[in-house]
């Protein structure tokens, strides 16, 4: 399989179909070295073919593609690879990541982690002793457990705060 070919395979596809024939071809490329040839010449390509190229990493499982592309300098690979970073990355590269990332994208990251009940990527920052990074990730924190790891009062939107060990309804005026 050529580059230009798959491309315009691609081209002809709905965004669903496009996204689901990427994670095919991840999936083939652990068999086939041809197809992560092809797959290695998107990552390097324009926006667009790295984005496709995160999405392959969905299904080959190549989670440092994926933690490359965290820090890519297009919005659009940069969100395609937070969406997929927590299924597939190491705890090591997610915490990596965590200090590295832009905040909106660690507001999204921190969001899929805890969703997946993945702590063990914020354990490092907490174990440094570091609280001025605690408090970084406090104000993007989409959860009150996360919230009561990192051991910091806050507000969120939804009016809960943390006092003295456990999470209470707070009234916010206004």
């Amino acid at each position: 399989m050529k580059l230009k070919q798959l491309l315009r395979e691609l081209e002809a596809l709905p965004y669903i179909e496009r996204m689901r024939r990427m994670v095919e071809l991840g999936r083939q490329a652990a068999k086939d070295a041809e197809v992560g040839e092809v797959i290695a010449k998107l990552a390097q390509g324009n926006v667009y073919e790295r984005v496709l190229a995160v999405q392959a990493s969905h299904g080959s499982r190549d989670a440092a593609l994926v933690a490359r592309a965290l820090n890519d300098p297009a919005r659009d690979v940069r969100g395609k690879a937070v969406s997929i970073a927590a299924y597939i990355c190491s705890d090591e590269e997610l915490a990596t990541a965590l200090e590295t990332i832009p905040h909106d994208l660690r507001f999204i990251l921190l969001n899929r982690l805890t969703k997946l009940h993945r702590h063990a990527p914020l354990m490092p920052i907490l174990n440094n002793g570091r609280r001025k990074p605690a408090a970084n990730y406090q104000s993007c924190c989409p959860s009150p457990r996360v919230r009561l790891l990192l051991g910091t009062w806050s507000r969120s939107r939804r009016g809960l705060s943390y006092i003295n060990g456990s999470v209470s309804q707070s009234i916010i005026p206004g």
